[in-house]
């Protein structure tokens, strides 16, 4: 059966800036809280994010439009992080979240991709949750490799990693083992 995306006589709700930030820095509080994992977000995330949003400014965003704005928000969150990768030479107003180049900078940077247009203004949301999702993979590169990365270690060290974690240079047996991941 398929889900209704939306009852026809609802009233369709717009997040103004303020919702989009207040949403962020919940997002944020979350995540640093160690309470956003892959498998809740839809379970907990969402109707956290919801019952506050609604009690906080009495509007009645549904479950949907609360779901769909985290992904937007989400990918939006992504490209940002791409383009922060992609320029060089840019200029951060931390006052006003906002890029510093001149237009023919902004220019060539459309033509790299036209959406990243979107950060002229400002970029608080993004800004914000480019914490959360600064390893989940940005569009456009790839994401950054952290400084344990079997890419960055020596090959012995590789070695060790993959064939002795076991200890095997201790006599021991290599056995299979299942590791259980909270």
């Amino acid at each position: 059966m398929r889900k209704q995306r939306r009852n026809q006589g609802e009233e369709h709700l717009y997040f103004s800036r303020q919702h989009e930030i207040d949403f962020a820095n919940h997002f944020v509080n979350m995540h640093r809280a160690s309470e956003i994992r892959d498998n809740n977000i839809s379970v907990y995330v969402v109707p956290e994010i919801h019952r506050r949003l609604n009690g906080q400014y009495s509007t009645s965003f549904s479950f949907d439009s609360i779901r769909a704005k985290f992904y937007a928000l989400r990918e939006l969150t992504k490209l940002y992080i791409a383009f922060k990768r992609r320029g060089t030479g840019l200029g951060w107003d931390s006052q006003k979240f906002t890029w510093l180049m001149d237009n023919s900078k902004w220019a060539k940077m459309e033509q790299v991709n036209p959406k990243f247009v979107k950060f002229q203004n400002d970029c608080t949301v993004y800004h914000l949750l480019e914490e959360v999702f600064v390893n989940q993979g940005a569009t456009e590169t790839s994401a950054l490799v952290s400084r344990t990365s079997p890419v960055l270690q020596p090959r012995s060290k590789i070695w060790k990693l993959l064939h002795d974690v076991h200890g095997e240079r201790e006599g021991r047996t290599i056995r299979p083992r299942m590791l259980k991941l909270r």
